[in-house]
């Protein structure tokens, strides 16, 4: 469980030093949850989980992404976790007001044995 709230620790702020380009307002919604994917699989890896698990973790928490958030939601959770630190203030402001951060409690319960 620690491990979970771990990786969406990280998901959340960025996910270490290899912060991606800022979200361009045509970013789509396949190409967002790819790049999620994507960091959340190497910052899983990194805090210690197995190639294995941490992309079949990913794969589930991506899937659970694209099914429990709206556009508009999954737009801001990825420009949170592509944004440059600068940003981030502004973008967990409009994060709270739209209920997000109440959702991400919820997202990734199901599978976060994966990670134990």
């Amino acid at each position: 469980m620690k491990k979970l709230f771990f990786v969406l620790y990280m998901i959340i702020l960025g996910c270490g030093h290899g912060v991606m380009a800022q979200s361009k307002t045509t970013e789509t919604k396949a190409s967002m949850l790819k790049v999620l994917r994507s960091k959340l699989a190497k910052g899983t890896v990194e805090g210690g989980t197995s190639k294995k698990n941490a992309e079949k973790f990913a794969d589930y928490f991506t899937k659970e992404l694209s099914e429990k958030l709206n556009l508009e939601e999954l737009t801001i959770f990825y420009k949170l976790n592509t944004a440059k630190p600068a940003q981030i203030k502004e973008l967990e402001k409009q994060a709270i007001k739209m209920g997000l951060k109440e959702k991400m409690k919820t997202l990734g319960m199901a599978c976060a044995s994966i990670l134990q």
